[in-house]
């Protein structure tokens, strides 16, 4: 994988993670600055608003990374890091309950959907964390993907050093 897709991925976990803590600090932690006022404070919706739209950028880095790292990681059958599947049963979980929280209604249900929305995407960041730092650092001139017999390798296979060598 590249490294615009890992700046891609690491930029957009991070902005759609702080929004949406910015946002649950503001809807949960802040006491209301108006009684009639319909958000606890000013900055709220702007907080939402930023994580609703920074949410489809942070998917399509995913969708990306599926494309370049899970799915052919998982075609070859690579014994990698005990982390990476439950990444992505995070991530369904995530993706969805953001999904439903925007179009259900019933009052009963929303704060469930938050909750696990909440907890998924807290748990989805820690072990995107601790799945980056369990990767083995690439000191070789090629990464794992595009090491001899494991097919043809894909784009970012190669390393930033070893393209400004061959300049």
């Amino acid at each position: 994988m590249s490294v615009w897709q890992r700046r891609l991925l690491w930029c957009a976990t991070v902005l759609v993670a702080a929004s949406g803590l910015v946002y649950a600090a503001l809807r949960y932690l802040v006491p209301p600055v108006d009684a009639f006022s319909a958000y606890n404070h000013p900055a709220q919706p702007w907080a939402l608003d930023a994580h609703v739209l920074l949410a489809p950028v942070l998917l399509f880095a995913l969708g990306w990374f599926w494309g370049n790292h899970v799915l052919p990681k998982l075609k070859r059958q690579v014994p990698g890091r005990p982390s990476g599947l439950p990444l992505v049963g995070l991530i369904v979980i995530m993706t969805a309950s953001g999904y439903l929280l925007q179009v259900v209604s019933a009052a009963s249900f929303r704060p469930v959907l938050a909750w696990i929305h909440g907890l998924s995407g807290v748990a989805y960041f820690a072990l995107l964390l601790g799945h980056a730092l369990l990767a083995p650092r690439e000191t070789g001139t090629l990464s794992v993907s595009a090491a001899p017999g494991a097919g043809r390798p894909h784009f970012g296979s190669t390393q930033p050093t070893q393209r400004a060598a061959r300049r």
